[in-house]
């Protein structure tokens, strides 16, 4: 069960990415701007940057991002253990997220 978050933490509505748990929230302290999903699941905030790269950084254990540790996705080495299918499913979701705000901006 996801659970979508707003900037003020109000219940909105639900997202359901296979994750164990993860949170929609929007980061806008500088120099960070984008909207992130945190996954219990791996203990990682996630997003796609203005170049669309897949990103992360770690969560705090009360659930804010620790921004000064983030790094690419693409750029981990160590990938043993990793749960690629719930990776690939948050990336999927942050990209029809940005490609439904997009639409959502030119109506």
């Amino acid at each position: 069960m996801c659970v979508s978050y707003d900037t003020l933490y109000t219940v909105t509505a639900p997202l359901d990415i296979g994750v164990l748990f993860c949170y929609y929230t929007h980061i806008d302290t500088n120099p960070m701007e984008f909207a992130m999903l945190l996954s219990l699941h791996f203990g990682r905030f996630f997003w796609l940057d203005d170049e669309n790269e897949f990103c992360s950084c770690p969560a705090f254990e009360d659930g804010t991002a620790d921004e000064n540790n983030w790094d690419y996705v693409s750029e981990w080495q160590e990938l043993e253990g990793v749960n690629l299918d719930k990776l690939f499913e948050i990336h999927r979701q942050l990209v029809t997220d940005k490609v439904t705000e997009y639409e959502q901006m030119r109506a």
